[in-house]
Protein backbone atom coordinates (compact mmCIF):
# COMPACT_ATOMS: atom_id res chain seq x y z
CA UNK A 1 0.00 0.00 0.00
CA UNK A 2 1.07 3.22 -1.07
CA UNK A 3 1.40 5.48 2.04
CA UNK A 4 0.21 8.61 0.38
CA UNK A 5 -3.12 6.80 -1.07
CA UNK A 6 -5.93 6.78 0.68
CA UNK A 7 -6.94 3.23 2.02
CA UNK A 8 -9.41 0.96 0.15
CA UNK A 9 -11.91 1.07 2.33
CA UNK A 10 -11.94 4.79 3.20
CA UNK A 11 -11.50 5.83 0.15
CA UNK A 12 -14.46 3.60 -0.69
CA UNK A 13 -16.47 4.93 1.97
CA UNK A 14 -15.70 8.65 0.90
CA UNK A 15 -16.62 7.76 -2.44
CA UNK A 16 -19.67 6.33 -2.40
CA UNK A 17 -21.30 8.20 0.46
CA UNK A 18 -20.48 11.46 -1.98
CA UNK A 19 -22.23 10.29 -4.05
CA UNK A 20 -25.10 9.32 -2.25
CA UNK A 21 -25.36 12.57 -1.10
CA UNK A 22 -24.93 14.29 -4.42
CA UNK A 23 -27.65 12.09 -5.92
CA UNK A 24 -29.98 12.70 -2.79
CA UNK A 25 -29.87 16.51 -3.76
CA UNK A 26 -29.86 15.37 -7.56
CA UNK A 27 -33.28 13.83 -6.92
CA UNK A 28 -34.50 16.12 -4.44
CA UNK A 29 -33.35 19.24 -6.63
CA UNK A 30 -34.93 17.76 -10.41
CA UNK A 31 -38.63 16.95 -8.14
CA UNK A 32 -39.10 20.50 -7.67
CA UNK A 33 -37.78 21.37 -10.96
CA UNK A 34 -40.34 22.34 -13.95
CA UNK A 35 -40.45 19.69 -16.16
CA UNK A 36 -41.93 21.95 -19.48
CA UNK A 37 -40.15 21.26 -22.40
CA UNK A 38 -40.76 24.56 -23.96
CA UNK A 39 -39.79 26.62 -20.73
CA UNK A 40 -36.08 24.25 -21.10
CA UNK A 41 -35.86 24.91 -24.50
CA UNK A 42 -36.80 28.79 -24.66
CA UNK A 43 -35.56 29.47 -21.35
CA UNK A 44 -34.22 33.36 -22.70
CA UNK A 45 -33.83 36.25 -20.00
CA UNK A 46 -34.25 33.55 -16.81
CA UNK A 47 -30.74 33.48 -15.88
CA UNK A 48 -28.13 36.81 -15.07
CA UNK A 49 -25.14 37.02 -16.27
CA UNK A 50 -22.86 35.52 -13.03
CA UNK A 51 -25.09 32.34 -13.47
CA UNK A 52 -24.03 31.97 -17.22
CA UNK A 53 -20.59 32.93 -17.09
CA UNK A 54 -19.68 30.35 -14.51
CA UNK A 55 -22.05 27.64 -16.30
CA UNK A 56 -19.41 28.44 -19.10
CA UNK A 57 -16.65 28.19 -17.60
CA UNK A 58 -17.55 24.95 -16.12
CA UNK A 59 -18.24 23.61 -19.49
CA UNK A 60 -15.28 24.91 -21.28
CA UNK A 61 -12.58 24.36 -18.67
CA UNK A 62 -14.57 21.85 -16.70
CA UNK A 63 -12.02 18.60 -14.72
CA UNK A 64 -9.56 19.55 -17.27
CA UNK A 65 -8.46 22.08 -15.62
CA UNK A 66 -6.80 19.39 -12.91
CA UNK A 67 -4.67 17.97 -15.87
CA UNK A 68 -4.04 20.58 -18.21
CA UNK A 69 -3.14 23.98 -16.57
CA UNK A 70 -0.07 22.25 -14.41
CA UNK A 71 0.75 20.61 -17.83
CA UNK A 72 0.73 23.69 -19.73
CA UNK A 73 2.70 25.37 -16.79
CA UNK A 74 5.16 22.48 -16.52
CA UNK A 75 5.72 22.73 -20.21
CA UNK A 76 5.61 26.34 -21.26
CA UNK A 77 6.07 27.89 -17.93
CA UNK A 78 4.63 31.39 -17.03
CA UNK A 79 3.92 31.90 -20.76
CA UNK A 80 2.14 28.24 -21.14
CA UNK A 81 -0.10 28.94 -17.89
CA UNK A 82 -1.39 32.58 -19.85
CA UNK A 83 -1.81 30.80 -23.00
CA UNK A 84 -4.00 28.75 -21.55
CA UNK A 85 -5.99 30.97 -19.91
CA UNK A 86 -6.84 32.90 -22.74
CA UNK A 87 -7.31 30.32 -25.10
CA UNK A 88 -9.83 29.03 -22.10
CA UNK A 89 -11.50 32.61 -21.45
CA UNK A 90 -11.46 33.70 -25.23
CA UNK A 91 -14.74 31.90 -26.57
CA UNK A 92 -16.74 32.81 -23.28
CA UNK A 93 -16.05 36.39 -23.90
CA UNK A 94 -16.55 36.37 -28.04
CA UNK A 95 -19.64 34.59 -27.05
CA UNK A 96 -20.85 37.14 -24.38
CA UNK A 97 -20.09 40.12 -27.28
CA UNK A 98 -21.77 38.09 -30.28
CA UNK A 99 -24.95 36.84 -27.85
CA UNK A 100 -26.63 40.25 -28.17
CA UNK A 101 -25.38 41.40 -31.55
CA UNK A 102 -26.49 37.55 -32.89
CA UNK A 103 -30.17 38.43 -30.53
CA UNK A 104 -30.47 41.50 -31.97
CA UNK A 105 -30.08 40.55 -35.87
CA UNK A 106 -32.41 37.00 -35.35
CA UNK A 107 -34.86 37.89 -32.60
CA UNK A 108 -37.00 34.91 -33.97
CA UNK A 109 -34.36 32.43 -33.68
CA UNK A 110 -33.93 31.70 -29.58
CA UNK A 111 -30.95 28.65 -30.75
CA UNK A 112 -28.22 28.35 -32.87
CA UNK A 113 -30.11 25.35 -34.60
CA UNK A 114 -33.21 27.23 -35.26
CA UNK A 115 -30.99 29.96 -36.92
CA UNK A 116 -29.10 27.14 -38.84
CA UNK A 117 -32.16 26.14 -40.27
CA UNK A 118 -33.58 29.38 -41.05
CA UNK A 119 -30.43 30.09 -42.90
CA UNK A 120 -28.89 27.50 -44.13
CA UNK A 121 -31.41 24.73 -44.24
CA UNK A 122 -31.93 21.19 -42.44
CA UNK A 123 -28.83 19.52 -44.11
CA UNK A 124 -26.21 22.20 -42.49
CA UNK A 125 -28.27 21.95 -39.22
CA UNK A 126 -28.08 17.92 -39.20
CA UNK A 127 -24.10 17.94 -40.02
CA UNK A 128 -24.25 20.88 -36.82
CA UNK A 129 -26.14 18.53 -34.62
CA UNK A 130 -23.76 15.74 -35.25
CA UNK A 131 -20.59 17.68 -34.28
CA UNK A 132 -22.74 18.93 -31.27
CA UNK A 133 -23.07 15.05 -30.42
CA UNK A 134 -19.36 14.31 -31.68
CA UNK A 135 -18.30 17.25 -28.90
CA UNK A 136 -20.85 16.20 -25.70
CA UNK A 137 -18.98 12.58 -26.34
CA UNK A 138 -15.60 13.82 -26.48
CA UNK A 139 -16.52 15.66 -23.44
CA UNK A 140 -17.85 13.08 -21.66
CA UNK A 141 -14.55 11.02 -22.49
CA UNK A 142 -12.22 14.10 -21.50
CA UNK A 143 -14.09 14.31 -17.89
CA UNK A 144 -14.55 10.35 -16.83
CA UNK A 145 -11.25 10.14 -17.66
CA UNK A 146 -9.70 12.85 -15.36
CA UNK A 147 -12.31 10.93 -12.96
CA UNK A 148 -10.61 8.12 -13.55
CA UNK A 149 -7.48 9.45 -13.14
CA UNK A 150 -7.97 11.23 -10.02
CA UNK A 151 -9.21 8.03 -8.45
CA UNK A 152 -6.30 6.09 -9.80
CA UNK A 153 -3.73 8.75 -8.22
CA UNK A 154 -5.34 8.98 -4.48
CA UNK A 155 -7.16 5.90 -3.89
CA UNK A 156 -6.16 2.16 -3.75
CA UNK A 157 -9.40 0.95 -5.52
CA UNK A 158 -9.64 -0.30 -9.31
CA UNK A 159 -11.40 3.18 -10.48
CA UNK A 160 -13.53 1.83 -12.62
CA UNK A 161 -16.53 0.75 -10.86
CA UNK A 162 -16.99 4.41 -8.80
CA UNK A 163 -16.46 5.88 -12.45
CA UNK A 164 -19.19 3.51 -13.93
CA UNK A 165 -21.18 4.34 -10.72
CA UNK A 166 -20.71 8.13 -11.26
CA UNK A 167 -21.73 8.11 -14.93
CA UNK A 168 -25.27 6.03 -13.57
CA UNK A 169 -26.10 8.52 -10.29
CA UNK A 170 -25.34 11.55 -12.53
CA UNK A 171 -28.00 10.06 -15.86
CA UNK A 172 -30.20 9.41 -12.35
CA UNK A 173 -30.92 12.76 -11.01
CA UNK A 174 -30.75 14.03 -14.99
CA UNK A 175 -33.42 11.89 -16.25
CA UNK A 176 -36.26 12.17 -13.63
CA UNK A 177 -39.66 11.38 -15.26
CA UNK A 178 -42.18 14.38 -16.03
CA UNK A 179 -44.90 15.19 -12.60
Amino acid sequence: MDPNKLSSGLSSGIIYTSLGIFLAIGLAAGRRSSKDLNKFIKSLYTQGFLSIGFNFVAVNIGSSLFYALPEFGTIGGVFGVFSYSIAAVLPILTLGIIGPIFRTHNPENWSMSSFIIDRFGVYLNTLYCLLCVVFMVLYLVGELTTVYGAFQLLTDINPTVPVIILAVVTVTYSNLPNK
